[in-house]
């Protein structure tokens, strides 16, 4: 299968609005690559070697793109049947330690263990005797992942964030209603940073809490009218969001926001981000650009 990749000089990113301090100027390189889909994609998510993984809601299809072979090779796993790898609602999908990829399916409440050939390792069921939750308690709609494995599942029915052993065993709660200055009332996405401190965008208080590893409040930071995506990445002291016709980007540091157009691009979709590059999936593929140093 034949990708079609093309280097644009676009110019964007220009003209940002800064919100706060000053930050850099600039952390996208104006050159691009675009890589032409023959399928619909929703969800996207980048690894650390720069391989693509998408996913198509709907279709019920997880993809990865191999960046050893300039995306020219594809794998493909989902749809429905009654296989293990079947889907009913592929919602999330991370990575780790370049070994294993997790999905989670909101619908069947369950959170699906692959190895880097989408080949499925384990099966993990939220409403199940051995984690003794019942099924009207659990509603899982994000996760995030420690580098030693330790899973941590936003359930939008309590508005709590459940921890999981890198073996899965439940280890503990925190977040809710009633949490003092770190409760949730309707908790979107979760992040973990490189301190492993946990970030979880609130909706309705229109606000990122973070937390400690194990669960303590942090502090709150107050997000501003245009940042609407309910996702984000925290990577080197920013958090990352890119949504509609928009890139934004908030320094941790500084305390700084800054909102850049993408008139260059179709609408976006969704977007991913590795040290190197940034991924922006739109319904007219995925465009990538290098980051600046």
């Amino acid at each position: 299968m034949k990708w079609f990749v093309c280097l644009c000089g676009m110019m964007v990113l220009l003209g940002g609005k800064a919100f706060g301090q000053q930050l850099p100027d600039s952390l996208v390189n104006k050159e691009s690559k675009h890589l032409q889909l023959p399928f619909e994609a929703d969800r996207i998510h980048v690894d650390a070697e720069g391989n693509i993984f998408l996913l198509n809601t709907g279709e019920r299809q997880i993809y990865k793109m191999l960046a050893l072979y300039n995306y020219d090779s594809l794998i493909s796993i989902g749809g429905a049947s009654a296989r293990e790898e079947s889907l009913l609602h592929p919602i999330d999908i991370q990575s780790q330690n370049r070994q294993r990829v997790y999905v989670l399916d909101d619908v069947s409440r369950r959170l699906i263990l692959l190895n880097i050939n989408l080949k499925v390792l384990q099966s993990f069921e939220f409403v199940s005797e051995e984690v003794d939750i019942e099924e009207e308690e659990v509603f899982p709609i994000a996760f995030t992942l420690s580098p030693a494995g330790e899973l941590f599942v936003l359930n939008q029915w309590t508005n709590t964030i459940l921890r999981f052993s890198n073996q899965l065993n439940p280890n503990g709660e925190f977040g809710g209603t009633d949490f003092g200055q770190g409760s949730l009332f309707d908790p979107k996405a979760i992040e973990m940073d490189e301190r492993q401190d946990i970030y979880v965008l609130d909706r309705k208080l229109q606000k990122i809490l973070i937390y400690s590893f194990y669960g303590v409040y942090q502090y709150a930071i107050d997000l501003p009218p245009f940042w609407t995506s309910d996702k984000f990445q925290v990577q080197d002291n920013y958090i990352l969001s890119a949504e509609g016709s928009s890139f934004n980007l908030y320094h941790i540091p500084t305390r700084g926001f800054h909102q850049y157009p993408m008139d260059a691009l179709p609408e976006i979709l969704d977007f991913s981000s590795t040290r190197e590059h940034f991924y922006f999936l739109t319904r007219k593929g995925i465009f990538i650009y290098q980051r600046s140093s």
